[in-house]
C-alpha cells in the first residue's frame, strides 16, 4: 500500500492544478475517494492522489502518455479502470509538461456529455414504492371453481 506524501507536495501539486486548471470554463473541485479532484460539466478529469500522484483521465490518448516514462496505468486495490494514468513524478516539477497534459485531459473529458445530477428519491416516493411492492408480495390470485 502507498504511504501519504508529505503534506508539502500534496499542497505543492494540488497549487499547481489549481492554477492550471483556473482558467478553464466549467471546471470545478472537490473532494472525493479521500483526494482532490477536478471536474468539467461533473465529469472526472484530474485526481490528485494522498500518496502524491496525479491521474488524469485521457480516454483518447491514453497510451500516448503510457508511452512515457514514469508514466503508468492507475490501480488501485485489484482494479485498474480503463484511460486512467499516473503521470510520471517528473512531471510535478516540470509545469509545463504537466499543463499541456491536463489541458488534454481536460479537452478529452470535456466532450463527454455532462453528468445530471440523480434525482433524489423523496419519503414520499420510498414509500409508495414499498407500499407497491408490498402489496404485490401479499396479492394472491384466486380461482374460483364452478
Amino acid at each position: 500500500m502507498a504511504t501519504r506524501a508529505s503534506p508539502s507536495l500534496l499542497q505543492h501539486l494540488k497549487d499547481t492544478i489549481a492554477v492550471i486548471a483556473e482558467p478553464m470554463p466549467g471546471v470545478t473541485t472537490k473532494r472525493m475517494f479521500g483526494c482532490d479532484v477536478w471536474l468539467v460539466n461533473g465529469n472526472l478529469f484530474v485526481l490528485l492522489m494522498g500518496y502524491g500522484r496525479v491521474v488524469l483521465r485521457l480516454p483518447a490518448t491514453s497510451d500516448e502518455l503510457l508511452a512515457i516514462d514514469g508514466a503508468g496505468p492507475w490501480v488501485y486495490g485489484k482494479k485498474s479502470p480503463t484511460h486512467w494514468i499516473m503521470v510520471p513524478e517528473d512531471f510535478h516539477d516540470d509545469v509545463t509538461l504537466l499543463r499541456a497534459w491536463v489541458r488534454r485531459a481536460y479537452a478529452e473529458v470535456l466532450a463527454n456529455p455532462p453528468k445530471t445530477a440523480a434525482k433524489k428519491k423523496t419519503a414520499t416516493t420510498k414509500k409508495k414504492k414499498k407500499a407497491t411492492a408490498k402489496k404485490s408480495a401479499t396479492t394472491t390470485t384466486t380461482t374460483t371453481k364452478r
